[in-house]
C-alpha cells in the first residue's frame, strides 16, 4: 500500500543538517539544510553522483519536483514529527541541572522561541519547578508554565493561537494560556475552590452555577485560586489534578506609565490572571492601557491620590522591568533573556535607543541594564541569553518558521548549559566567604521589597556631573550593609507601594549618566563573575 510523501519521510527519518541525498522511488534530490534545519534547496541530482547505500531510500505514492520536495521537507506535518523526535533525544540528555523557578524575559514576537527552552528542559526538570515570573510577552510563558503546560502544549498552543500585535489577540492568548492545560480538570477545579470559600466567578463576579461549569468557566481565575489549586496538590490524595504541576506566579506591569507593579497571589490576590497577562503584554504605543479597579490592590498601591483614583492604568511590565528575577525566591532560578539585553552592558544608549525611551515615557533600556547586572552578579541566578532570528514585531516570521526559530534556540540553550556544567566544576573552588559577605544582608536573600527599595534609592539619586562624586555616590547605594543607603532617598509618591532597596539602587543607575557603567559593573561585581553568551 503507497502512502504520502510527507508519511514516508517521517517513517524514514532523516537528519536535517548540511546536505542530504535522498531517493524517492527512481529519483535521486541533493537537499540543502541551513543552520537552523530548515530547506533552503532542492535539486535533483544523477544516481552516479553518490554511492547507492549514500541515499536516504523514500517509496512514496508520487514522485515531486524540486519546489514541491521542498515544500514537503518543510511542511509543518513533517516538521512535528521531527520535533517530536529531538523532543526524545533532550529527555535523554542528562544537563547542566535542575532549576526551582524560571523567570522570562519580554521580547514580543521573540517570545515564540522560549518553546526551545522548554523543550530542552523536558517534562521532568519542568516538574521541579516552583515559581515562575514574567514581563511583557514573557508572562504568557511564565503563567503557562505555571498552570502547568507541558512542553509539547507550550508549542502546540503557540502554534494553535498565530499571535499578533493587536488588543484582541493578547486578550485571547491571555485567556488560553490559562484554560488550555486546565479546562480537562476544570469540575474537579471548581469543587476544591468550593470547598475553600473561593469559587469559580463569571464577568458580573457571581458564583458560575454548577452545571454550567466548562473550560470557559476559567476565565477569571485568580492569583489567589490558583494559589489554592497548587497548594491542594500538596495534600496526599488521588486527585487527576496532580498530574499537571502548578506553580507560583509572578507577572510585572507598569503602572501611571513609570511605576513597576508586582501582579501576584502576594499583591493582588483576587485580581484574574488573564488580566495581569494582558496587562503586561500591552504596548504604550498603539494599544489601550488595561484600567484594573484599585480594590484589586492593597491600601496605597495604585496611584498617588488614593482618595479619588478609582482604576489603575498598567501597560507593558517590560517598560520597568523586562526580566523580573528579583520576585522570585528559589536557590536556583534560570532567567532567559534576549541577547540584546546583553549587548547594552557593554555599551552606552545610542540616539534610537534613547528616543524610544522619550516616547514610551519610560527608562526601559538602562532600567534593562541594572536588572541584567544583578541577575548575573548572584550567585543563586542562572541567567541564559538566546538569540533568536526574529525581531520584537515579526509575529508572522514566528508562526511561519516557528518550529526552526524554536530548535535554534534549543540548540542555544544547550550549549549555554554545556558551558555552564563545566564552568560549576570551577565555581565549587571558590571561596564561599566571599559570596556570604556580598548576600550578608539576610532581607535581601529572600524577598523582593528590599530588591525594590534599592532599586528606588538608584534610580531616584540626583545627577552630578563630576566623576568622583557620583563614584562615592554609587558606593553608598551599592554598600548592602549600610543602613543610612535606604533612608535618605525621597520617593515619588506614586511609586510608594513598590519602593525597595532594589528599586532605589535601580532608578539610581536609570538617572546616572552612561559613562559610569563600568564602575557599576565593578561595584556590582562578585569575585568570581559567570556569564554565558549565546554560542
Amino acid at each position: 500500500m503507497s502512502v504520502s510523501l510527507s508519511e514516508a519521510i517521517a517513517e524514514n527519518g532523516l537528519e536535517r543538517s548540511g546536505r542530504q541525498t535522498f531517493k524517492v522511488n527512481e529519483q535521486c534530490y541533493s537537499v540543502d539544510f541551513n543552520e537552523n534545519s530548515k530547506v533552503t534547496s532542492v535539486n535533483f541530482i544523477t544516481e552516479s553522483v553518490k554511492k547507492n547505500n549514500d541515499f536516504l531510500f523514500i517509496t512514496a505514492n508520487r514522485t515531486p519536483t524540486c519546489p514541491e520536495f521542498l515544500d514537503e521537507l518543510n511542511s509543518k506535518a513533517v516538521l512535528k514529527l521531527h520535533d517530536e523526535k529531538l523532543s526524545k533525544i533532550y529527555s535523554g540528555k542528562k544537563l547542566h541541572k535542575d532549576y526551582d523557578a524560571l523567570c522570562f524575559s519580554g521580547g514580543g514576537a521573540k517570545g515564540v522561541s522560549y518553546a526551545g527552552v522548554v523543550q530542552v528542559l523536558g517534562t521532568e526538570r519542568l516538574k521541579t519547578i516552583k515559581e515562575t515570573s514574567g514581563a511583557s510577552a514573557g508572562s504568557l510563558i511564565a503563567t503557562a508554565i505555571a498552570c502547568g503546560m507541558t512542553h509539547q502544549q507550550v508549542s502546540d498552543w503557540i502554534l494553535a493561537e498565530e499571535l499578533q500585535f493587536n488588543e484582541a489577540s493578547i486578550e485571547a492568548a491571555a485567556i488560553s494560556v490559562i484554560s488550555t492545560p486546565l479546562q480537562k480538570h476544570v469540575h474537579e477545579i471548581a469543587n476544591i475552590l468550593c470547598e475553600c470559600d473561593y469559587p469559580l466567578l463569571d464577568e458580573n463576579e457571581s458564583e458560575i452555577p454548577k452545571e454550567k461549569i466548562d473550560g470557559n468557566s476559567l476565565k477569571f481565575l485568580t492569583f489567589r485560586q490558583l494559589d489554592i489549586l497548587k497548594s491542594h496538590q500538596a495534600k496526599p490524595d488521588d486527585s487527576a489534578l496532580d498530574a499537571i504541576y502548578l506553580k507560583r506566579l509572578v507577572i510585572v506591569a507598569t503602572m501611571n506609565k513609570n511605576v513597576e507593579t508586582e501582579l501576584s497571589a502576594r499583591k493582588t490576590p483576587d485580581l484574574p490572571i488573564y488580566l495581569a497577562v494582558k496587562a503586561s503584554c500591552t504596548s504604550p504605543i498603539g494599544m489601550r492601557s488595561v484600567e484594573i479597579d484599585s480594590k484589586y490592590f492593597g491600601s496605597g498601591q495604585y496611584g498617588s491620590d488614593s482618595s479619588n483614583t478609582r482604576r489603575a492604568s498598567l501597560t507593558d511590565g517590560g517598560l520597568t522591568n523586562n526580566t523580573p528575577h528579583s520576585y522570585l525566591q528559589g536557590q536556583n532560578t534560570l532567567a532567559i533573556a534576549f541577547d540584546s539585553a546583553q549587548e547594552l552592558q557593554n555599551r552606552d544608549l545610542n540616539i534610537v535607543e534613547k528616543s524610544v525611551q522619550k516616547i514610551f515615557g519610560s527608562e526601559l533600556f538602562k532600567s534593562e541594564m541594572f536588572d541584567i547586572a544583578a541577575a548575573k552578579n548572584n550567585p543563586k541566578i542562572t541567567l541564559c541569553f538566546i538569540s533568536p532570528s526574529i525581531g520584537t514585531f515579526d509575529f508572522k516570521k514566528a508562526i511561519k518558521d516557528f518550529f526552526f526559530i524554536k530548535w535554534q534556540v534549543a540548540d542555544q540553550f544547550i550549549k549555554n548549559e554545556e558551558v555552564l556544567s563545566y564552568a560549576n566544576r570551577f565555581q565549587l573552588l571558590s571561596d564561599e566567604r566571599s559570596i556570604n559577605e556580598r548576600f550578608s544582608d539576610e532581607t535581601l536573600k529572600s524577598t523582593v521589597t528590599p530588591y525594590l527599595k534599592k532599586k528606588s534609592e538608584f534610580i531616584n539619586q540626583e545627577q552630578n556631573s563630576k566623576r568622583a562624586d557620583q563614584r562615592r555616590r554609587y558606593e553608598n547605594i551599592l554598600d548592602l550593609r549600610s543602613p543610612s543607603s535606604s533612608q535618605n532617598t525621597e520617593t515619588a509618591p506614586s511609586a510608594k507601594h513598590s519602593v525597595t532597596p532594589y528599586t532605589r539602587r535601580k532608578q539610581g543607575f536609570v538617572s546616572a549618566t552612561p559613562k559610569l557603567i563600568p564602575e557599576i559593573e565593578l561595584a556590582l561585581a562578585p569575585d568570581i563573575v559567570m556569564m554565558v553568551t549565546p554560542l
